[in-house]
């Protein structure tokens, strides 16, 4: 895992067989992240399980075979909410919220640390999931 900062802004390579979100979290820590945004993520994920939610609960499917990264976004509030979009050897596409992940290879994460916004979750009445709430 190697990271740098400049200005708002930490780009992140993770190695292969890191486990993907214990290592953000490490870099979220060091980098004193407390709200930020997932602007962008390459590379490939191994082992990883991608969720859909229908409206009252996620369903999950794990993919073990290593898989494109083709879009990742998404917050940091006290947790990850991430979304990412992976294509297989076939150019099939599979997504959703990303639940855990090996990297595979390589990945290349870039984050905007938000300095003034302050990102929180608070759970929602109506869906019971944790939602975001912007300060």
């Amino acid at each position: 895992m190697q990271f740098k900062t400049e200005s708002n802004l930490v780009i992140v390579k993770l190695d292969d067989g890191e486990d993907f979100f214990e290592s953000m979290e490490k870099i979220v820590k060091s980098c004193d992240i407390e709200s930020g945004i997932i602007l962008s993520g390459i590379g490939q994920l191994k082992n990883f399980e991608l969720g859909y939610f229908d409206g009252k609960k996620y369903t999950k499917k794990t993919f073990e075979k290593p898989m494109e990264i083709v879009s990742m976004q998404g917050s940091i509030a006290e947790t990850f909410h991430l979304h990412c979009t992976l294509a297989d050897e076939k150019q099939r596409v599979h997504g959703g919220h990303l639940f855990k992940a090996t990297v595979n290879v390589v990945n290349e994460i870039v984050i905007l640390r938000l300095n003034k916004i302050k990102l929180k979750r608070e759970k929602d009445k109506k869906t019971g999931l944790k939602t975001l709430r912007i300060r």
